[in-house]
């Protein structure tokens, strides 16, 4: 990549990454709110946290699995 493309580049990564948090935010919203008709009691927003949390857990590994298999075939 040429110097005179690093402003373009550092662009479209701030796009990227500022759009994989929007994302991710509203289908982790989405996954709660669909759990859990509010208002609620605690135990049921317990249980729509606990839903959440374990998508969110299934999305990280999956991240890091993805960032690994990308670092070994790099190497």
């Amino acid at each position: 990549m040429a110097p005179e493309d690093a402003a373009d580049a550092s662009g479209v990564m701030v796009t990227v990454i500022q759009l994989g948090q929007v994302v991710g935010v509203a289908v982790l919203g989405s996954v709660f709110l669909g759990q859990v008709d509010l208002p609620a009691p605690a135990a049921d927003s317990g249980h729509a946290l606990l839903v959440t949390l374990a998508v969110n857990a299934v999305a990280v590994l999956l991240g890091a699995g993805f960032a690994a298999r990308t670092r070994r075939s790099a190497g």
